[in-house]
């Protein structure tokens, strides 16, 4: 009696983790305008809803100098495991490539509900979400001081995320890099120096919120060329400059709940006549 119950219950929940997703090409859906909540475009061209998927997905890029707004929405079929995912990943900051600065603003979104990266999913999102910068007040981190020396870079590191060497000589380095890690309870950084001929100078700060247990996590990222550019207090100022907040409460307590509880009642009324069946 159990067993019949467990692989009932084992398919509806199988059944039920599938989804239908969105999906519109990379590239096509590009905008002369930053969108926003009060700007959104009415449609997106060479979109389809497809079945049977397992993970939605969104990215938008904004570009300034031209303005410019790409949209992705992504169907994503990932049988190996059911996927739990449910993030938004916002991230700000400027690249300076060929002498050439450039703002980027970008959101990724994932989530594991049905349609839940159409335009009416994304535009709430972007309702709920704050972002404001004034990062090209530091601009200047961006041109490098030739010739560049070694030890203008900070080195110390009490990094678990990633492998950290803060024992590069001052003659083997060739820029300075400062990646930082916050959440609820920790701070880590790694601060070193590059061994890698240098391709760019950036700097970023970029937030994870997890949609799941309502948290946030922090990073921050600094390649550069010139002296004292990576110790922590830079990353201080860059954090300070550019404002993301994400109000979970606007977000989530809208729909999502609804279709959750639908899905559940469903599969416990079938269970329920299953063992009216048995008997």
């Amino acid at each position: 009696m159990l067993f019949h119950l467990f692989i009932l219950y084992q398919c509806f929940y199988s059944v039920s983790s599938l989804i239908s997703c969105y999906s519109c090409p990379f590239d096509i859906n590009s905008f002369d305008y930053i969108v926003t909540a009060n700007n959104f475009p009415s449609e997106l061209k060479n979109c389809s809803l497809i079945t049977n998927m397992t993970m939605c997905a969104v990215q938008i890029v904004w570009n300034r100098d031209p303005d410019n707004t790409k949209i992705t929405l992504v169907a994503e079929d990932i049988r190996k495991s059911v996927s739990t995912e449910h993030n938004l990943i916002v991230n700000v900051g400027y690249e300076n490539q060929e002498n050439v600065p450039k703002w980027e603003k970008v959101l990724t979104y994932e989530c594991i509900t049905d349609q839940c990266n159409s335009l009416t999913q994304l535009k709430r999102l972007i309702n709920s979400l704050i972002m404001n910068d004034t990062l090209y007040e530091l601009s200047y981190l961006l041109n490098p001081v030739k010739p560049f020396q070694g030890e203008w870079c900070y080195r110390n590191s009490n990094a678990s995320f990633e492998k950290c060497d803060t024992t590069i000589s001052n003659s083997s380095c060739k820029q300075c890099i400062l990646h930082e890690m916050i959440n609820q309870t920790n701070t880590e950084l790694c601060a070193t120096c590059s061994i890698d001929n240098p391709v760019r100078t950036e700097f970023a700060h970029g937030m994870t919120f997890n949609m799941i247990d309502r948290t946030n996590s922090t990073v921050l990222i600094v390649i550069c060329q010139r002296k004292d550019c990576n110790i922590p207090t830079v990353g201080d100022i860059i954090r300070n400059k550019s404002y993301i907040y994400f109000d979970f409460d606007e977000f989530l307590n809208t729909g999502k709940s609804t279709s959750i509880l639908s899905i559940n009642k469903f599969i416990l009324f079938m269970i329920v006549l299953f063992i009216k069946f048995l008997h």
